[in-house]
């Protein structure tokens, strides 16, 4: 599976100086999502997911990635 995500985030009482001007703070989230999906016989299933989010922000400190690796066993009563 493939999922993307984007949200846009305003500040309102949160300001940053660009150009010696203070502007409000916003950032731009991306979420891209890759998902692995495989049924063990009749009862478990097997998933594997990788998720990055990236944030942009006009406050050049709150720009990052983090990465995230899931494995898990899901199993059927």
């Amino acid at each position: 599976g493939l999922e993307v995500k984007y949200r846009l985030q305003r500040y309102e009482n949160r300001f940053v100086e660009i150009e010696d001007v203070d502007v409000r703070r916003r950032d731009h989230r991306w979420i891209p999502t890759v998902s692995w999906r495989h049924d063990v016989g009749t009862a478990a299933e097997l998933r594997v997911a990788y998720v990055l989010e990236m944030r942009a922000s006009n406050d050049p400190t709150r720009d990052f990635d983090a990465s995230l690796l899931t494995v898990s066993v899901r199993r059927r009563w």
